[in-house]
């Protein structure tokens, strides 16, 4: 494409002489014809005709003098009037060229050579004008000159814009953008080429990728999910942890209305507090954190917090979301709280249980001196002693509720697992609801072991306690020994695994808030997800040395 100067239409070509000769011509040759014809017809004399002949050529001179004069003038006229306005354009455009701050330079697309350039090329290349002029463009770009010259012919078929490094003569390289093309000045076509410094330019685009590289690397690996929402109630940024809290991937989302993780139920409230909040960047959320329900893809609720933060871009409100998943937190939540009331319990139980010890140690003083006392009376006799035993139980269950309640000093001692078990099946039988049925099923033969009854009773009361909990509805519930456990260590120990003949007692409740998990034998283990019961379980077997 070509940028020739602006002018107006001139007649300066050389065709002025022909015109001349031409006009010299015909009047010349209707001169004489008609001024002959006419002096034939009206003198006949021949001295008058040559008197008049010879006015005839005077006035033919002075009048095709007159009229070259004025058609010269004109044309000398338009000449002038032409170089005036040629040379106010090639000032204007030379002031234009010197003056800008844009670098612009002027090459032979041939020979690469630098044809003109301006006080802005040689401050920014660090060149003067005068060493410029006459060099090489391959001096400046880093591109090899085989390269240089496959570019300028390029930009002699169109205009464009491209992206370069030039060599300053410090040698410092810049990054720069250039707008080329071709132009024509006078009968000579070159290229122009405006430069402009883009150094800084690259370096902040650089440093804004990194930010949104650290930004997203942040958002992905957070554990929170997070959700950016336009104007329109449309989502337009879900991360890797929205993806798996909700189980709805990011192509599933974007550009789908958030309410899609809204239960049905807020929705209406959902919507009226979103338009509040785009129309003046505050609503009733603000940023603050609350508590929400939140929605799943499979249609499941879970609780929620949310912290929200408005954002305007490109002129409007956006909404910046970060959801936490409070479920597990909620649970423990309610772990605590249970945790708390059984501790309130075991401490009421602990002061009743004092209380009633104390009773219980004069009732057992009294009834053995009043078996003393009766010793000869065999029908008084068996009533003390009918007095005694039932002191013992209540001793007995004194003792599991001292040491339900932590109150009552460890004693391991050698005692029949099978007994302690029905004892602790008689005390649970009272302590659980009348729709839930303990059972339990003993080993055949007696099974000594080394414990603290009292303990193994807490055990079993734990288990009952969550198996309680786990069915809500009521059941059937036993405790079947297995002979043996594995070898692997207790969950929370520090690798110390049990002995082969270690005895152990699960208890199979397959009902919800219970896990299922396989041990390496062929039977089936049920645990309790809450974990409730396995400290008492670890802490029997380390005070026992096992």
């Amino acid at each position: 494409m070509s940028h020739p100067l602006p002018s107006r239409r001139f007649d300066t070509s050389p065709n002025i002489p022909l015109k001349v000769a031409m006009l010299y011509a015909l009047f010349g040759a209707f001169w004489i014809l008609l001024s002959d014809r006419l002096l034939d017809m009206l003198v006949h004399d021949r001295a008058t005709m040559t008197r008049i002949s010879v006015y005839k050529g005077w006035a033919f001179i002075a009048i095709t003098a007159w009229l070259l004069y004025r058609l010269i003038l004109r044309d000398y006229r338009k000449l002038q009037e032409a170089g005036a306005l040629i040379r106010e354009s090639e000032e204007r455009y030379r002031t234009l060229f010197e003056n800008t701050s844009a670098v612009i330079l002027l090459v032979d697309p041939v020979t690469a050579d630098i044809v003109d350039a301006n006080s802005a090329a040689a401050s920014f290349y660090g060149y003067g004008r005068e060493e410029l002029i006459g060099m090489k463009t391959t001096a400046l770009n880093t591109l090899s000159p085989e390269q240089v010259m496959d570019n300028l012919r390029e930009a002699r078929r169109a205009s464009g814009r491209v992206e370069r490094r030039h060599r300053l003569k410090s040698g410092e390289i810049r990054d720069v953008e250039v707008y080329r093309g071709p132009i024509e000045i006078g009968a000579r076509s070159n290229l122009f080429a405006i430069v402009h410094d883009i150094t800084e330019r690259k370096r902040v685009e650089e440093q804004l990728r990194d930010n949104e590289n650290k930004l997203r690397a942040i958002t992905e690996a957070g554990a929170d999910a997070i959700i950016l929402v336009d104007d329109g109630m449309r989502v337009t940024y879900w991360n890797g942890a929205a993806e798996r809290m909700f189980g709805r991937m990011r192509g599933e989302v974007l550009g789908e209305t958030i309410d899609c993780i809204v239960p049905e139920r807020h929705r209406d409230a959902h919507i009226r507090g979103f338009r509040r909040f785009i129309a003046s960047g505050a609503g009733v959320l603000g940023r603050t954190i609350h508590e929400v329900c939140a929605l799943r893809h499979d249609g499941t609720e879970f609780p929620g917090e949310l912290s929200l933060a408005g954002v305007q871009l490109m002129g409007k409100w956006h909404a910046a979301g970060i959801v936490r998943d409070v479920s597990e937190r909620k649970n423990l939540e309610g772990q605590l709280r249970h945790a708390q009331k059984m501790q309130a319990i075991g401490t009421l139980t602990g002061g009743i249980a004092h209380d009633f010890n104390n009773a219980l140690t004069a009732v057992t003083g009294f009834g053995s001196l009043l078996r003393t006392g009766v010793a000869d009376n065999e029908l008084l006799a068996s009533y003390a002693d009918n007095i005694l035993t039932a002191a013992d139980r209540a001793a007995n269950l004194t003792r599991s509720l001292l040491t339900f309640s932590s109150s009552k000093p460890i004693e391991p001692k050698l005692a029949d697992l099978n007994e302690i078990v029905e004892t602790g099946r008689k005390f649970l039988s009272r302590l659980l609801r009348e729709d839930i049925l303990f059972q339990v099923e003993k080993f055949r033969d007696p099974l000594l072991v080394m414990v603290d009854p009292g303990q193994v009773v807490q055990m079993l009361m734990n288990f009952a306690v969550n198996a309680e909990d786990a069915m809500p509805g009521g059941g059937e519930s036993s405790s079947p020994f297995p002979a043996k456990t594995s070898t692997k260590g207790f969950p929370g120990s520090t690798g110390t695994a049990f002995p082969e003949d270690m005895p152990s007692f699960h208890l199979p409740i397959p009902a919800p808030g219970w896990s299922r998990k396989r041990g390496r034998g062929s039977s089936t283990r049920f645990s309790p997800r809450k974990g409730w019961g396995r400290g008492p379980v670890w802490g029997c077997r380390r005070s026992t040395g096992s």
